[in-house]
């Protein structure tokens, strides 16, 4: 197969007639501090981003991880933490995965509060399989304790 360059074209639809706002919008600055400025004070998490190939076990696979700690509103102290991980079969392009994380911590001196949500998701030749977890708890033996929520959907992939 050949393919001539000099012969290729492209065409992008175009929206006809008078735009739809006359102008753009303009937005109100944030209230808060830029979490990803420049460093703090305090020690920031390692970034970490890896590929891994497993020859053997026939997977290609990605991982992330990365956070931030910094100063929030009204005194307190944040702590974000991320981390992530995709995979896909090199034999078999329905079989991938993917499971992530997020993790808040805020800090006060009158509480210390944390979230989590987790996602694990599958595919097959099928379906697509998500589970996502929420987690909420107030960081204190006396406090409100911890609360869970569970999600769970399978999504069919209707020749995707």
């Amino acid at each position: 197969m050949t393919i001539d360059g000099r012969r290729l074209t492209l065409s992008l639809p175009r929206l006809e007639g008078e735009a739809p706002i006359s102008e753009a919008p303009v937005f109100a600055p944030s209230p808060g501090g830029d979490p990803h400025a420049a460093p703090t004070s305090d020690e920031q998490p390692a970034v970490l981003w890896r590929v891994e190939r497993d020859v053997l076990g026939r997977e290609t696979e990605a991982f992330i991880s990365h956070g931030a700690v910094y100063e929030g509103e009204l005194g307190a102290k944040v702590e974000e933490a991320y981390e992530g991980r995709v995979g896909v079969s090199t034999t078999d392009p329905g079989a991938a995965w993917a499971r992530a994380s997020c993790r808040y911590v805020i800090r006060w001196p009158e509480a210390d509060c944390a979230t989590e949500a987790r996602l694990s998701l599958r595919s097959d030749g099928h379906a697509y399989h998500l589970v996502v977890d929420v987690i909420a708890e107030e960081l204190a033996e006396t406090g409100i304790g911890r609360r869970e929520r569970r999600f769970e959907r399978t999504i069919p992939r209707q020749l995707q």
